[in-house]
């Protein structure tokens, strides 16, 4: 794969069947994009959870609350449940 660099990124060329060139095409004719490389980064930040700089996209708003993280009570029990629990199952 021919890789070239620049100052804007890396510049890729690649084989896609001919349905999916199609779709890339059709995109473009439709006017949702100015180039198929734009369809292309459209398509790699959606899949990836980039934003269209290449960021990472926090799944949660920075303002939404955090979950609560359950603390064990001191004194909890871990023993294995009494001998009348098990009736149940038998």
């Amino acid at each position: 794969m021919a890789q070239a660099k620049n100052r804007r990124g890396t510049a890729l060329s690649i084989k896609l069947p001919m349905e999916m060139a199609q779709a890339v095409y059709q995109q473009v004719r439709e006017g949702n994009f100015d180039t198929a490389g734009g369809v292309i980064r459209a398509a790699l930040c959606s899949m990836l959870g980039l934003d269209e700089f290449g960021r990472a996209v926090s799944s949660e708003p920075d303002d939404a609350p955090r979950g609560k993280s359950k603390k064990r009570r001191r004194g909890a029990s871990d023993a294995a449940p009494s001998s009348d629990d098990d009736d149940d199952f038998n």
